[in-house]
């Protein structure tokens, strides 16, 4: 039933009036008064999806998709004779996410196409912060994510620690200087501005597989 009625869900706010995507509203408390109801009925999805092995990206390699560091070289889609339509590679976006953090925290270093690093030690940091300090910045960073080993294909565990809410405890810590220790032994984090990159990759990652309706686990 779609009533008039202002309510918190996820710790946002639901009801008010939204204008789209990157519109500037001048009245963003106005409770919305009226809805548009969209109703999608069959759709067809012709894809295949397949979790990380390098065979299943061979496979679709050989039929001409192309995988690279740069989004406008990738070709994530194929056909063959006698087909009428392309399919679409979609690979497991939980497989996907579990294997971000797993090389993360293996590697201890990622950087992306940009240059921007991402580390797993801030991600630590944050861990051993909060336990100092008894609480915690409005995330759900435990040991078990850091000592994820025994839970390696726990969904959630993975989601939740690649979030925008450990994203933004990062940056928040870092803005404080929670993080000057750590800077001091850290010869490629000199700066605050450069520190900041850390969160980048984070956030990228959580904005993707929120996509993928899997926001519920951060």
């Amino acid at each position: 039933m779609i009533k008039r009625q202002v309510f918190l869900s996820f710790r946002k706010d639901i009801g008010f009036t939204d204008y789209g995507k990157d519109i500037v509203a001048i009245e963003l408390d106005t409770p919305a008064t009226e809805a548009l109801v969209f109703m999608l009925k069959k759709i067809n999805v012709h894809s295949i999806t397949f979790d990380g092995v390098n065979v299943n990206f061979n496979s679709v390699e050989s039929l001409e998709c192309t995988f690279g560091k740069r989004l406008e070289k990738i070709n994530g889609r194929f056909t063959f004779e006698g087909y009428n339509h392309y399919l679409y590679v979609i690979p497991d976006p939980s497989h996907m996410l579990k294997l971000a953090r797993n090389a993360l925290c293996d590697l201890e270093v990622l950087k992306d196409c940009d240059g921007k690093y991402i580390k797993w030690s801030y991600i630590k940091a944050l861990y051993e912060i909060q336990e100092k300090q008894g609480l915690k910045f409005a995330n759900k960073i435990s040991i078990k994510h850091i000592y994820f080993h025994c839970h390696k294909m726990n969904v959630k565990f993975a989601a939740q620690t690649l979030s925008g809410s450990v994203a933004d405890a990062i940056e928040f810590l870092i803005e404080k200087h929670f993080f000057k220790d750590l800077n001091d032994h850290d010869a490629e984090h000199e700066a605050v501005t450069e520190d900041m990159q850390s969160t980048h990759l984070i956030k990228m990652l959580a904005n993707d597989f929120c996509t993928f309706r899997l926001q519920r686990y951060g």
